[in-house]
């Protein structure tokens, strides 16, 4: 069994364009924001389509070279999208680990716990029985 065949069962969300006048810093927080609040198959999902992302046309009456550094340029601004996209990723991941390792941590204290509350209970049990 593939265990990742239902893997495309997930929902885009879909955030609104942000406000105009925002300052590159409030930009990226809300960029973080949204990156944080999408499912993973939906950030893979971007990366796709900054890569896919068309070119434009040659302008007609465009020079070779000028066209050629255009085409540079528009290509490094995908690449760019698609590493931020990456980044986004890799913080969720990040994210995730940090939370299940919490979890671990906290879930060794009580197991902890436990085995004190056994040792003393069994101390007890075999000085009562003496």
């Amino acid at each position: 069994m593939n265990p990742l065949e239902r893997i495309r069962i997930w929902s885009r969300k879909d955030f609104p364009d942000p406000p105009p006048g925002l300052s590159l810093r409030q930009l990226a927080e809300l960029e973080t924001d949204h990156d944080l609040q999408k499912p993973v198959q939906q950030l893979i999902c971007d990366v796709h389509e900054e890569c896919l992302n068309e070119l434009p046309p040659k302008v007609q009456g465009e020079s070779e070279q000028h066209w050629n550094e255009r085409l540079v340029v528009l290509q490094l601004q995908r690449l760019i999208g698609a590493q931020k996209r990456m980044v986004s990723m890799m913080g969720r991941v990040a994210l995730e680990h940090e939370r299940t390792s919490n979890a671990l941590v906290k879930l060794s204290w009580v197991l902890v716990g436990m085995t004190a509350v056994l040792i003393w209970l069994t101390i007890v049990l075999v000085w009562i029985g003496k």
